[in-house]
C-alpha cells in the first residue's frame, strides 16, 4: 500500500513519522513523507520517499501565541477578594485548558508569569510537563499515576521557595504578554499567498507561451 505521511514542524515533529514510516516499509508499504525541505536528506537517509514543502514553513512555527483579546468585565466576589487579600497568596490548582470551564483565565494565570506544576495524564501533556521542566520555569512533571501527598507536596514546596524558577517564571511571562502572535502569522501566511499567486502567473504565461 502507498502510504502519504505529512508533518510540518521542528526535528521532534519529523523523526516519529520516521521511525512509523520505517515500520510500515518493514511490512511491505511504500511510504513517502512530506515535510519541510530541512529535512529532505533526514528523510532520505532511512529510505524513506520524500515529497517537498517550503523551507518557510518552518518561520510559520515561531509566529507566537495567537491571543483572543476580549472585554475584560469579570470582576472577583467581595469574598474572594477578602480571600486574596489575607495571608501568604494562595496556590491555584486546576484542570488546565483542557477541562477548564474558562480557558481564558487559564491564558491569563499563564500570562501571570508563575511556576507550574504538570500533572500529565494523556495527550500532549508529557510534553509539556517535560518543555516547563526544560525552561526551568516548573519541577519534574508528576504523572498522575505517580502523584502522592509526598511529592505534591514537595513540588509546591520548590515553586515557592526556587527563586532562580521564580524569576524564571516572570521572564517567561513578560515574554508572552509581548508576543503578536496573530499579527505574525498573518503577515506569513499575506507572504506565502503572493508568493504562490506568482508562481501560479509563471506558470501559466510559461505555459500559454510554449503553445
Amino acid at each position: 500500500m502507498k502510504i502519504f505521511i505529512a508533518t510540518i514542524g521542528t526535528r521532534g515533529d519529523v523523526q516519529p513519522y520516521i521511525a512509523l514510516g520505517r515500520a510500515l516499509m518493514e511490512f511491505g508499504h511504500d511510504i513517502t513523507i512530506c515535510t519541510c525541505a530541512h529535512f529532505e536528506p533526514f528523510v532520505r537517509e532511512y529510505g524513506l520517499g520524500y515529497a517537498y514543502v517550503n523551507n518557510d514553513f518552518i518561520a510559520a512555527i515561531v509566529t507566537g501565541f495567537w491571543f483572543l483579546n476580549q472585554a475584560d468585565d469579570w470582576n472577583p466576589s467581595r469574598s474572594l477578594t477578602e480571600f486574596l487579600s489575607r495571608g501568604e497568596t494562595p496556590v491555584y490548582f486546576g484542570f488546565g485548558s483542557i477541562f477548564g470551564r474558562d480557558p481564558k483565565r487559564v491564558t491569563q494565570i499563564m500570562l501571570a508569569g508563575k511556576p507550574s506544576i504538570i500533572c500529565p495524564f494523556f495527550g500532549d501533556q508529557p510534553f509539556w510537563g517535560r518543555h516547563v521542566e526544560r525552561l526551568r520555569v516548573g519541577p519534574s512533571p508528576i504523572p498522575q499515576k505517580k502523584l502522592t501527598v509526598e511529592s505534591l507536596c514537595h513540588a509546591i514546596d520548590t515553586v515557592m521557595n526556587d527563586s532562580t524558577m521564580r524569576e524564571n517564571a516572570a521572564v517567561l511571562g513578560r515574554s508572552l504578554r509581548k508576543e503578536n502572535g496573530t499579527s505574525n502569522a498573518v503577515a506569513f501566511i499575506t507572504q506565502w499567498s503572493l508568493f504562490t499567486s506568482y508562481q501560479y502567473t509563471a506558470s501559466s504565461s510559461l505555459s500559454n507561451h510554449r503553445r
